[in-house]
């Protein structure tokens, strides 16, 4: 009961605080990237998602794993090679 009662004044006390949130983002200068490309990012992302799928494809199919020359490219060497019979 103690905690409840504590609970609702603390929740009363924020709610009654004259305080207002003045934390604003400066919008960022013309032409400026902050440093980072968003094609750069998607570009490192899709890699490591394709060398895990790759890896997944070859560890269900084979019941192994991927070579270095096949993840070196993002997983490709293994998805675009020719099957061998």
């Amino acid at each position: 009961m103690k905690r409840a009662i504590v609970a609702a004044a603390v929740a009363l006390a924020i709610a009654f605080v004259p305080l207002r949130a003045t934390a604003t983002i400066p919008p960022p200068a013309i032409g400026s990237t902050n440093g980072t490309s968003p094609v750069a990012v998607w570009l490192v992302i899709g890699c490591a998602a394709t060398i895990i799928w790759a890896a997944w494809v070859a560890n269900i199919s084979q019941n192994r794993q991927l070579t270095s020359a096949e993840a070196s490219f993002c997983g490709l060497g293994y998805l675009l090679r020719v099957p061998r019979q």
